[in-house]
């Protein structure tokens, strides 16, 4: 769906302001520091003045890719992943270097999951994976004009990768059928039908 600016504030001016929805830290605890995320236990007051408690985790962010050859089949990755205990067909993914930014970690990325370079890497926005307790940012990207890398990387030393290349109708035909459950895949699919 294509909007102009004019239609895209209009429709912006329609949505209430969050003005007296925050929530103010009172204090903060680290629980555990860990290798990509880091977990807190805070204590808040709410908008009314109540107090709360907040469990959060800091991520760094991370990226996400979705690659389309010439032929407009796209690239995923298939791995198993640990916390929900099952392999996943996922676009190419991963977190933020640190002063990193999110075009060069994509770039990165494609081409360590994949062995692909590009020539377009277009932004397709960002999401919030699970807000009400992480900060993890995703930057979605779309990228043609695939290339093989030079020089080929190769994953993290703790990643196993299986490529597939799939017709982007096939893959939206899977996620349809609920073979597709990882949301960051899922969302790239939904943007990419506007």
């Amino acid at each position: 769906m294509t909007m102009t600016n004019s239609e895209l504030e209009e429709v912006r001016q329609k949505l209430p302001s969050p003005k007296g929805l925050e929530e103010l830290q009172k204090a903060t605890e680290l629980i555990h520091q860990g290798t990509v995320v880091d977990f807190y236990h805070d204590a808040v007051t709410l908008p009314d003045g109540r107090e709360g408690q907040r469990d959060r985790l800091m991520h760094p962010g991370g990226v996400v890719v979705c690659p389309m050859l010439d032929n407009g089949d796209v690239v995923l990755v298939q791995q198993f992943r640990y916390a929900p205990g099952q392999a996943m067909i996922e676009f190419p993914a991963g977190k933020l270097d640190a002063g990193e930014s999110p075009l060069e970690a994509a770039q990165r990325e494609l081409a360590e999951e994949t062995g692909y370079a590009c020539s377009e890497m277009r932004p397709l926005g960002k999401i919030y994976t699970s807000p009400g307790f992480c900060n993890e940012c995703l930057w979605l990207y779309h990228s043609t004009g695939l290339t093989t890398a030079d020089p080929v990387h190769t994953c993290d030393d703790e990643e196993n990768l299986q490529l597939i290349t799939l017709p982007l109708a096939e893959l939206k035909m899977l996620a349809a059928a609920g073979d597709i459950v990882d949301a960051k895949t899922l969302a790239i699919l939904a943007l990419l039908s506007l």
